[in-house]
């Protein structure tokens, strides 16, 4: 399975394989879970672990999931890139705060 986007307008879903499985996964990114991934990296993390945690915590809100979350975490974080950029394409005030910290020079 090809980590393709759903028709992300409609659904707000992105089909993704993650340790050798297909799941679908919400692309709508609300306070709670911004709280929540900003909070794994205040902890600590990781911006792959706490997207990877982020990840796994949408996938169980909407059904069992297939494979442990650390497994998860040690996926090769491209694989996290589709969900990403749906999120992106979703959400405009994240992808206005995205481009100012991608384009901000260093």
């Amino acid at each position: 399975m090809d980590n393709t986007v759903l028709t992300v307008k409609e659904s707000k879903c992105i089909s993704l394989n993650l340790c050798g499985v297909g799941v679908e996964v919400s692309v709508f990114f609300n306070m709670k879970e911004q709280e929540f991934y900003l909070g794994s990296l205040s902890a600590g993390s990781t911006p792959k672990k706490a997207m990877a945690d982020l990840i796994y915590e949408k996938i169980k809100k909407k059904s069992s999931v297939p494979f442990e979350c650390e497994a998860l975490q040690n996926e090769n974080e491209a694989k996290f890139e589709p969900f990403i950029m749906a999120i992106l394409m979703e959400n405009t005030a994240i992808k206005k705060l995205y481009d100012e910290l991608v384009l901000e020079p260093a």
